[in-house]
């Protein structure tokens, strides 16, 4: 995450303990009730027998944030890419870094990494960084940037990725919107599927309604999962790990911000099909 762009305070929802099993839709979208999970869904509109799933998201936490069932599945061979994780050149540390309590950017990015490699070894997930500096640090780079798709798309065909899992169209932080531009363009030029996802924890889907995705760019398949006991339990303690931004974040979005209402429902939407092409 590394730090909101301005404040946004979810309503959250009543956690429907009886919906662990259903996928919630909204009206004018296909109804797919029979997935129990957002892999299965995956597998199913994917039209693939097994999932190789390449996440790309801006920093640490953020797949973990946003598509922990996914990241920490250990039946399919995920691939997870930060692309924000360059080391600042500069000491004096970032808004988000001095609001996390830290004096020194190096030892902000040593500390953050070293909280990213627990959860790596938690979820037991392969995982890659790009050197990307974080946007608090710098902003603009758009050689750095077109470097980093260029890298990003050698690593994901390497890994043999048959979908690639983002962030939103509608994502509020700067370094999460280049690196939805950057998936949607790697996902054109290998002629993958292009998966979205709800932007944790700034926004909520009460009752598995999922309020985020909508966008200029229509999608005809959008679904919210509420998370099994077993993952939520493993995601808590993951999302934990981070405890360095933990203060921030409860400034920012509240006290509640990872209870369940706020982190448990997971949604997904599928943006392009194969070829790039939009659905």
């Amino acid at each position: 995450m590394t730090g909101p762009t301005r404040r946004h305070k979810s309503k959250g929802g009543v956690v429907n303990n009886g919906c662990d099993r259903r996928t919630r839709h909204n009206s004018n979208q296909m109804a797919l009730l029979s997935y129990d999970s957002p892999t299965r869904w995956l597998v199913k509109i994917c039209t693939k027998s097994t999932l190789r799933p390449a996440l790309v998201f801006a920093h640490f936490d953020d797949a973990p944030l946003s598509a922990f069932s996914v990241l920490a599945d250990t039946r399919f061979d995920a691939l997870n890419i930060v692309v924000c994780g360059g080391k600042p050149q500069n000491q004096e540390p970032g808004v988000w870094d001095r609001q996390c309590g830290f004096s020194c950017s190096n030892h902000a990015f040593t500390h953050r990494l070293q909280e990213y490699e627990a959860v790596n070894r938690e979820v037991r997930c392969g995982s890659i960084t790009l050197d990307i500096v974080d946007g608090q640090y710098q902003t603009g780079q758009p050689d750095r940037w077109d470097q980093a798709r260029r890298k990003a798309t050698v690593l994901i065909r390497r890994h043999r990725s048959n979908v690639i899992i983002t962030h939103g169209w509608r994502s509020e932080h700067p370094d999460h919107r280049l690196v939805v531009d950057l998936a949607s363009k790697v996902s054109e030029e290998l002629q993958i599927p292009l998966i979205l996802t709800c932007d944790r924890p700034y926004f909520s889907c009460s009752g598995g309604q999922c309020r985020s995705l909508a966008s200029r760019k229509t999608t005809s398949l959008t679904c919210s999962f509420f998370l099994h006991d077993s993952d939520w339990t493993t995601k808590i303690r993951s999302i934990a790990l981070f405890g360095s931004q933990h203060s921030a974040l409860s400034a920012a979005f509240g006290e509640g911000w990872c209870d369940e209402a706020h982190l448990r429902y997971e949604c997904y939407s599928l943006a392009f099909l194969n070829r790039g092409r939009a659905i």
